[in-house]
């Protein structure tokens, strides 16, 4: 089986502002037809991230690609991003743009949000990284009061889907 091109990587990336670090050592792949989601706390960094993976703002360093091509060379248009008002809506939208083989990162502060709609999550606070992988691996109660700095239990509802209080 032949192993496609991710849509976005990024690489020993460290981010930030003004050429002051803000987060280093950040590794993802975004494969087709799958969804990453960031997850942290305000002033995390996901955003600014993101700034950095839309090619908005400079990396302090590391290398993103955006469908195997490094991001310096592509223009703003070749660079798209959807922004719906309706939460309800964008999570149909987002399960369905996946299945058809878009690849999706989306920024959220609820886990809930995460479990229902990632397959892969990185867990960002003011630190680094506390875990990336997939939804259940990544979203553990421990690393959820790694990442809030306060008690956060899981539990899986008779329907399977993870819930967090």
């Amino acid at each position: 089986m032949e192993r496609m091109t991710p849509l976005l990587t990024a690489s020993g990336l460290a981010i930030g502002h003004g050429g002051k670090k803000l987060i280093s050592g950040i590794d993802l792949c975004l494969e087709p037809g799958s969804v990453l989601c960031l997850l942290g706390p305000n002033g995390a960094g996901k955003t600014t991230l993101f700034r950095t993976l839309l090619g908005l703002i400079p990396a302090i360093r590391g290398e993103i690609r955006l469908a195997g091509e490094p991001l310096s060379r592509l223009s703003r248009v070749q660079i798209a991003s959807l922004d719906f008002a309706n939460r309800v809506r964008v999570g149909i939208a987002i399960r369905q743009l996946a299945r058809a083989g878009t690849g999706i990162i989306l920024s959220s502060h609820d886990p809930d949000q995460t479990a229902t709609l990632a397959d892969h999550a990185l867990l960002l606070n003011g630190s680094g990284t506390i875990a990336s992988g997939t939804v259940s691996d990544a979203l553990t109660a421990e690393n959820l009061s790694r990442l809030y700095g306060i008690p956060v239990h899981r539990e899986r509802s008779k329907d399977g889907c993870l819930h967090f209080y």
